[in-house]
């Protein structure tokens, strides 16, 4: 399923929750067993690409982002733009230690670079970042960003397919990616117009 991986990963994730008990001790034990084994497998160079390598990987991630939903409203609050300017550079600068440290990470090979460690934080890091971006997006009322929002997964399960046909992203540049950003928009709203089961039927209505 190429790019779309980390989708079947999240979807055993859920099932995993569905199958344990409500137990934040539990899932932290999980976590730290999982862990450990893809250590284990990365150890004995046991790169496996299959989804259950995936969540092993993965499922720390999962965890914190459980943890944090809890505390929504105080992420979500407006910190004021010179402290969030200052958190973003702040997670940019730990990211690229992270990654000049680490290496690069495939985590649909169970492959987490150098170091476990790194791997969190700089996953974490990354994600942060993301965070923030989006809550400054957020704040710009302008429908092509809502369009591009609601239609990621139409981006994800097509850009491959895009980026073979069209011929513009020969490297991974940011012009490249903005132009095939910009190709997917009518993409998008064809899809919210005619199958809006694709996108997801709850974000149109919002």
């Amino acid at each position: 399923l190429g790019a779309c991986w980390f989708i079947y990963t999240l979807f055993i994730i859920k099932a995993i929750l569905q199958i344990t008990p409500t137990s934040k001790h539990l899932h932290i034990i999980i976590s730290f067993i999982f862990s450990i084994i893809c250590i284990w497998l990365a150890k004995n160079e046991n790169y496996l690409q299959n989804a259950i390598a995936n969540v092993f990987l993965s499922y720390p991630f999962f965890i914190i982002g459980l943890a944090l939903k809890k505390h929504k409203e105080l992420l979500n609050k407006d910190f004021g733009k010179k402290n969030e300017i200052a958190m973003f550079l702040f997670f940019i600068l730990l990211t690229s230690i992270c990654t000049y440290l680490n290496g690069n990470v495939w985590v649909y090979l169970n492959d987490y670079g150098k170091n476990f460690i790194l791997y969190i934080i700089g996953g974490f890091c990354g994600t942060a970042i993301i965070f923030i971006l989006c809550k400054w997006l957020n704040n710009i009322k302008l429908s092509v960003v809502s369009t591009i929002s609601n239609g990621s997964i139409v981006i994800l399960g097509l850009h491959f397919m895009f980026i073979g046909y069209t011929k513009i992203t020969p490297s991974l540049d940011f012009v490249s990616a903005l132009i095939l950003l910009m190709l997917f928009i009518p993409v998008i709203k064809l899809c919210e117009k005619q199958c809006p089961y694709i996108i997801g039927v709850y974000r149109i209505k919002k």
